[in-house]
């Protein structure tokens, strides 16, 4: 007779067989949900302010990148990053998306406040969308 059939043949021996495997469980399940409710969901869900959740890193967002900014600074200033960045090629990434959303915004905004100009304006073809 092997040791494991010795084991599980008497029940009192079983039962502490089982307890690392249960404990085992019950860890995995836990961090597996902690886990989750640190990353979702992203935004509020339930009633502002106290009944209802959001993960605590989407909710703390906004804290973890000042604190990370923070850091950055001990590292680096902000001029010594600015005196190696190209101005052209920093242009080049954010013109695209500069002009995206300045179209998404006067798309949202003209026709709110001037109305009677907006809808008198002639249509031109997007650049954006060519």
């Amino acid at each position: 007779m092997t040791d494991i059939d010795l084991l599980v043949s008497q029940s009192e021996h079983f039962y502490y067989l089982a307890i690392p495997l249960i404990s085992g469980l019950v860890g995995l399940i836990t961090n597996y949900i902690g886990i989750k409710m640190m990353f979702y969901p992203h935004e509020f869900v339930g009633v502002k302010p106290f009944l209802g959740w959001q993960g605590i890193i989407p909710a703390r967002a906004s804290k973890f990148a000042r604190l990370q900014i923070q850091q950055v600074e001990k590292i680096i200033s902000v001029s010594d990053i600015l005196n190696r960045v190209e101005a052209q090629d920093l242009l080049n990434i954010l013109e695209p998306e500069a002009k995206k959303t300045i179209e998404q915004i006067v798309d949202k905004i003209a026709p709110e406040n001037f109305h009677i100009l907006w809808e008198n304006a002639p249509l031109f073809p997007s650049p954006i969308h060519n």
